[in-house]
């Protein structure tokens, strides 16, 4: 995961350092390009527009840390396209109109299977999902402790859900408590995992051992 320990409070004391110089920083480094922007169609370069978008990613990782105290690392490339993975459960998302788009019958960006049939539209979310569902926790399949991690998850408010697909949706307003707490919180459950998967372990084997034990005496 990407966020936890020595390397979070690191990039944490990062932006709080660093922030307005990197704002200042890229933001002149825009102007300048952008007096120069048609410098790939001139000359045929190639990597103006490139050096564009790349400042804008920059201001724009910026300006999500000082309106939603998001702290992205800068290597994320948000700008330009529409869906970006952060860690292996999390990625950030843009929506166009995710109600046209689902109803077009020609594919696009939408959620599957919105629990109140509501549809993002003109919007960044931020995306927690589990595709395998409990898998996440064993190849047991431990319902029961998924179900109250998800639960738990549920209480941060997320502004859309697809509970059959697994997925949390949170405007970038409400996402930074979950995303600053998400490591916790999945280190938490797993633990509880761990700790019960003993328990299930043994009550598995007492029921093999009773069904072999009626095969037995129906051969008998």
């Amino acid at each position: 995961m990407e966020r936890s320990g020595g390397k979070e409070e690191e990039t944490m004391k990062g932006y709080e350092k660093n922030v307005k110089l990197w704002k200042k920083a890229y933001g002149e480094i825009l102007d300048v390009l952008e007096k120069y922007k048609d410098f790939d169609g001139k000359y045929s370069f190639y990597d103006v527009e490139k050096m564009i978008g790349e400042a804008k990613n920059h201001l724009m990782l910026i300006e999500w840390y000082e309106k939603y105290g998001l702290t992205i690392t800068h290597d994320k490339r948000l700008y330009g396209y529409n869906y970006v993975k952060l860690n292996d459960h999390i990625t950030a998302s843009y929506y166009r109109d995710a109600e046209a788009e689902k109803n077009s019958g020609h594919g696009g960006k939408y959620i599957s299977w919105s629990d109140d049939g509501r549809q993002p539209k003109d919007e960044w979310l931020l995306v927690i999902s589990f595709p395998t569902g409990a898998y996440i926790f064993g190849d047991d399949y431990p319902v029961n402790i998924f179900q109250d991690f998800w639960n738990e998850l549920k209480t941060y408010n997320p502004k859309y859900c697809d509970s059959h697909n697994n997925s949390l949706y949170f405007s970038l307003e409400k996402a930074k408590k979950v995303y600053d707490n998400f490591n916790d919180l999945l280190n938490k459950y797993q633990e509880i995992n761990q700790k019960d998967f003993q328990r299930r372990k043994i009550e598995k084997m007492k029921t093999e051992i009773e069904e072999f034990e009626k095969k037995k005496k129906s051969i008998n």
